[in-house]
């Protein structure tokens, strides 16, 4: 399987008590098989902003990369089995940007 560059998708975003952003099965899909591997591997990166972005001590350097690695990896894995079991994909969002809810769900 070959996957075309860049993977273009467009979800449908609702508002309400949070920003709802829902792939369908083929976005889904799509979006996971141009995650190469586990795109859980690229969160170490991304945790790394923690460290230039920290004020705080030790412990809140670490804290903030520890968190920001497991909700990416826990996002991509929800994806990943969504696009396995052929289900849709749905990411919740504060209105500040925070991630604060991912599922799967039949559609």
């Amino acid at each position: 399987m070959s996957t075309a560059y860049p993977v273009v998708a467009d979800p449908t975003v609702s508002f309400g008590w949070r920003v709802y952003v829902k792939y369908s099965k083929s976005e889904t899909k799509t979006l996971t098989s141009g995650w190469r591997g586990n795109a859980a591997d690229k969160a170490k990166y991304v945790s790394l902003l923690c460290v230039a972005a920290a004020e705080g001590g030790v412990f809140t350097v670490g804290a903030c990369g520890l968190v920001t690695y497991d909700v990416i990896n826990s996002i991509m894995t929800t994806a990943k089995n969504a696009a396995a079991n052929g289900q849709c994909h749905e990411l919740q969002y504060l209105y500040n940007g925070m991630p604060v809810g991912w599922k799967g769900y039949s559609c």
